[in-house]
């Protein structure tokens, strides 16, 4: 049997049986997540509760600030779907896709993810905040892709909206034309 996240952190050092119980009934005031309580709290940080879950899990975690994910894997999954499912393919080794998650158990997504890529996915972990860093710097501007109209107002900000033309308004350079047309897909 798996141990429960509050337990590994208290067998690493990083909180207290206080601490947990505290975390604990405001776990069960709010339906929050135990280590979302637990970062709110300032009780532990996002970094610790990932490297918990990751152990807790089995699943490996990942620093996407020490290593940065792959530009060519990064574009394989469209920027909204990584922002809205907070993730972000990190890298590419045959028809394996490896894709960092903060929750690794959200089988759905991997599943969703195998099917839109055509890859076989590898989760690993790393906090929101890292995914979310990355996907803001990890994705070219191009690689914007459709949006759809539930989509377009949370993109709006961040791209603003082009007249449409007959011609793409973006050349692709030789070598990105099959990884633009496969996002595009």
């Amino acid at each position: 049997m798996r141990k429960k996240i509050g337990e590994c952190l208290i067998q690493a050092g990083l909180i207290t049986e206080e601490d947990l119980q505290t975390a604990l009934a405001e776990h069960k005031r709010t339906g929050e997540r135990v280590g979302v309580v637990l970062v709110r709290m300032n009780l532990a940080t996002e970094k610790q509760i990932a490297k918990a879950l990751a152990l807790q899990l089995g699943f490996p975690y990942i620093n996407l600030a020490e290593n940065p994910p792959d530009p060519t894997a990064v574009v394989l999954i469209p920027k909204e779907v990584a922002l809205k499912r907070v993730c972000i393919a990190v890298g590419l080794e045959k028809n394996l896709l490896t894709v960092a998650m903060s929750d690794p158990l959200l089988f759905s997504l991997v599943q969703d993810l195998e099917f839109q890529t055509g890859y076989r996915i590898k989760q690993v972990v790393a906090t929101r905040g890292d995914i979310n860093d990355a996907i803001q710097t990890g994705y070219p501007d191009k690689a914007l892709m459709r949006t759809t109209p539930e989509s377009r107002s949370e993109l709006a900000v961040a791209q603003p909206q082009r007249a449409r033309t007959a011609a793409p308004a973006v050349e692709v350079p030789t070598g990105e034309t099959a990884l633009a047309r496969r996002a595009e897909e």
